[in-house]
C-alpha cells in the first residue's frame, strides 16, 4: 500500500488479512481506503463485501455486493454474497432471487450444491 497507494487490491488484501487476524478496527479503516479507490471495479467491490461479511457488517457487505452488481449486472459471485446477506437478514424473497440467479448462471457445480441448500431455506 505504500508503494501503490491507489491500488485497491493492496488495500483489500491488507483489510482481509486484518479481518482474518482479528483486528476489526484496523480492517475497517483499511477497507474504507479500498472503497475510496475502488471506483468502478466490480471485483474489488465484491471483495470489499467479503471483508465486511468477515467483520459481521452485513448491511455494508450487501451495499458492496450491490455496487458490484450495478457495475457488472451479471456478476454471479456478488449475487452469491447478496444471497448470504439476505438470508442472514431474514429477507427470504430477496435471498431466493439471488440464489436463483446464481444457480442459473454460475459454473461452479460444487458451490451450486451449497447454494441449492441455501435456496431451500428460502421456502
Amino acid at each position: 500500500t505504500k508503494r501503490m497507494p491507489q491500488e485497491g487490491w493492496a488495500w483489500y488484501m491488507l483489510a482481509y488479512a486484518m479481518a482474518k487476524t482479528d483486528r476489526p478496527r484496523e480492517a475497517t479503516v483499511v477497507i474504507e481506503r479500498a472503497m475510496m479507490v475502488a471506483e468502478e471495479n466490480a471485483d474489488l467491490w465484491n471483495n470489499i463485501g467479503e471483508v465486511h461479511h468477515l467483520l459481521g457488517n452485513e448491511v455494508e457487505a450487501l451495499k458492496s455486493y450491490q455496487k458490484a452488481c450495478k457495475i457488472q449486472p451479471n456478476y454471479v459471485h456478488a449475487r452469491l454474497g447478496m444471497a448470504r446477506c439476505f438470508l442472514l437478514k431474514g429477507e427470504k424473497e430477496n435471498a431466493r432471487d439471488a440464489c436463483d440467479y446464481y444457480l442459473e448462471h454460475a459454473a461452479d457445480e460444487e458451490l451450486k450444491a451449497e447454494v441449492a441448500n441455501w435456496r431451500k431455506l428460502c421456502e
